[in-house]
């Protein structure tokens, strides 16, 4: 009898040990933790919707916070915080969904929306769209509490009153400068932002610190929200200026995905992902312009025939450096050939004609930022023999930085931004105040005001085409290389982003 007790005791302990083995593979299945290699180690404190001024920073906050509408992977304008949207005569009607809610359970309503817009407006410091102008005229308001005649609220629909149906108010809506903010998560005297777990978007913040570890948690309300995909996800800040950083994270299994924005390069990325067994690539079209720019004291300091022999010479230098390199290829157009504003072949034929005949000797005692696309050392191996005397920094764009002594401005830059491929006011807006049609402020405030005034697509895109002519007459650009925006993820993971944009919207990762 007692050895019929032992038996029973010992089955029933070994279907405890199943159970509890079951439950915890149900566990580990259920829970789709997405550990991210994240290009930055900024505080959740330091984004801000107003002020973005590099791609980490969109990244962000788009996983926390949704705007008004979004552009699908068609390239199409659609629903997100509206539910609907339509024109009615010459005012744009946007119906906030009624479903969609914080973590914390606070409604998202035309409220907010109207708030957020009106924060924008008051904080002035969007970079994608003259918004401001577009909406309250000549006499922007200087208090959420006070009325814009082009915002309107009829009850939970929004209407904007642009003076006449403008095209393309729908996508720059679009632009994640318009995230929507509830009410509730700013402070009311300041506006800044307060709380970042009470959010709009697919994700909110559950965990961080100041050295940028950052746990995101998905909000089962969200219009994006679905059970496969990630539920938890760890931003992993890595080192910028090391390009090789995530991908030996990813090789010893400390992250899972490389975002689109990564500083190893597509080249690394695709090249790395041919020797791993567990891992997906996503690339986009060729739609990551690398540039040499001329800031204001470069285009001051510099004339034209010396603009035009320093970018031949760094050209010259990268198409070598890069000859081998996976997904790279030389580029003659800021705006690619196929995008809206590009130029004809005969048009470029005959820039690189006239550049061709410039002599002259180009001075070698320059500043050079490289602006998130490798470390400093990287291009002091590529300028050593074309430009020895050059100083090289690692930094954001110079219109965007603050320098106390005009001498410390770069005279020129290299990076390698989203150019887009259809009419993007933000995009637009965002070359333009990065500096990259070298423009003052005053002069791409007015262009901006101008090009957004005009009611027709097609003499938009004959001011926007005439300003990219402009822009490389004049050698105020010089295009490198195009390559496509790469993302690699574990093989447990389907990506499945868009073949014209360069976001890495993780609500569309998927478990398998």
């Amino acid at each position: 009898m007692k050895f019929k007790f032992l038996a029973l005791g010992i089955a029933l302990v070994a279907v405890i040990i199943i159970w509890r083995q079951f439950m915890l593979n149900e566990t580990s299945s259920s829970d789709l933790t997405l550990r991210v290699a994240f290009p930055s180690k900024k505080a959740v404190t330091f984004y801000e919707p107003t002020k973005i001024h590099l791609a980490p920073e969109y990244f962000f906050l788009e996983y926390i916070y949704s705007p008004i509408v979004e552009i699908n992977i068609e390239g199409e304008v659609s629903s997100a915080i509206a539910e609907s949207f339509q024109w009615i005569n010459d005012d744009l009607h946007l119906k906030i969904r009624s479903d969609l809610y914080t973590i914390g359970g606070t409604q998202i309503t035309a409220d907010d929306v109207i708030f957020s817009l009106k924060r924008l407006l008051v904080k002035t410091g969007n970079t994608h769209g003259d918004f401001n102008t577009l909406v309250c005229g000549e006499n922007p308001i200087n208090s959420v509490d006070n009325s814009c005649p082009g915002i309107i609220q009829k009850d939970n629909t929004v209407i904007l009153k642009a003076g006449t149906r403008k095209t393309f108010l729908l996508p720059m809506l679009a632009a994640i400068d318009f995230a929507i903010i509830p009410r509730k998560s700013v402070d009311s005297k300041t506006l800044q932002i307060i709380d970042y777990k009470e959010t709009t978007g697919p994700y909110y913040v559950y965990e961080s610190d100041d050295q940028g570890n950052v746990i995101l948690k998905a909000n089962p309300s969200h219009f994006h929200y679905s059970k496969k995909m990630p539920q938890t996800v760890i931003l992993v800040p890595m080192d910028v200026e090391n390009t090789t950083d995530s991908l030996t994270a990813f090789k010893e299994g400390k992250v899972d995905f490389i975002t689109t924005i990564d500083s190893a390069g597509p080249d690394k990325v695709i090249d790395f992902s041919r020797g791993v067994s567990n891992a997906k690539l996503h690339t986009t079209m060729n739609i990551r312009s690398f540039i040499l720019a001329y800031s204001q004291r470069g285009l001051k300091e510099l004339s034209l025939e010396q603009r035009i022999l320093i970018g031949k010479k760094v050209k010259a230098a990268f198409l070598d450096a890069y000859k081998n390199a996976s997904g790279y290829k030389e580029s003659f157009q800021f705006l690619p050939s196929f995008a809206d504003g590009g130029l004809t072949k005969e048009e470029v034929d005959s820039i690189k004609e006239q550049q061709e005949k410039a002599k002259g000797e180009a001075p070698e005692k320059l500043k050079l930022v490289v602006i998130r696309i490798g470390g400093k050392e990287k291009f002091e191996k590529i300028f050593k023999d074309i430009l020895p005397g050059v100083e090289i920094v690692v930094g954001p764009p110079p219109e965007f930085a603050k320098f106390d002594n005009p001498a410390d401005m770069p005279h020129m830059s290299i990076g390698g931004p989203d150019t887009g491929f259809l009419e993007d006011i933000g995009l637009i807006s965002y070359s333009l105040s990065a500096g990259l049609f070298g423009m003052t402020k005053e002069e791409r405030e007015l262009w901006l005001r101008n090009y957004m005034s005009i009611p027709s697509k097609e003499e938009r895109l004959i001011k926007l085409h005439d300003l990219h002519k402009k822009q490389l007459t004049d050698a105020i650009v010089i295009p490198l290389m195009v390559a496509p925006y790469v993302a690699m993820i574990r093989s447990n993971w389907d990506l499945n982003f868009p073949q014209y944009y360069g976001n890495s919207p993780l609500w569309l990762i998927k478990a398998h």
